[in-house]
């Protein structure tokens, strides 16, 4: 069993490199045409304007750094019926070598943790199709 620890911190800049390295892997393994993903790449990465609007939950693994993460993000009422107020899952990467072992289920579980502390009403999911066996 892999020890993981999930911490809600703001990402420093070194840790965005890493992170947006792990979102360039993710997206590697998306059963998209090359082109695609080499266009699309850029807009899945965070920058640090988006440490302002974000929670991040980071996963690490000890003598080998982050692995995964999930952003968070209050969302507009108007996205579901009857206004509620939720936040929106903005991202869940997990390096690929870590796939299957866990991580993206307990950054799952740390993020309902997290928008409880919101007082919201749940998460709010728009995922790349080819996670949707992962949500289901």
């Amino acid at each position: 069993m892999l020890e993981v620890s999930i911490d809600n911190r703001k990402p420093n800049q070194i840790d965005l490199d890493h992170i947006n390295d792990i979102i360039k892997g993710a997206i590697d393994t998306w059963q998209l045409p090359e082109r695609v993903k080499r266009m699309s790449l850029p807009l899945y990465y965070y920058q640090q304007d988006d440490l302002i609007h974000m929670q991040f939950l980071i996963a690490e693994i000890a003598d080998v750094g982050i692995v995964g993460l999930a952003a968070l993000e209050e969302t507009d009422t108007i996205e579901l019926a009857g206004a509620q107020r939720t936040m929106l899952l903005h991202g869940l990467y997990v390096a690929p070598y870590y796939h299957r072992r866990g991580i993206a289920t307990r950054l799952v579980e740390s993020a309902e943790l997290c928008a409880c502390k919101y007082d919201v009403s749940g998460l709010l999911v728009k995922a790349q199709a080819d996670s949707a066996p992962f949500f289901n």
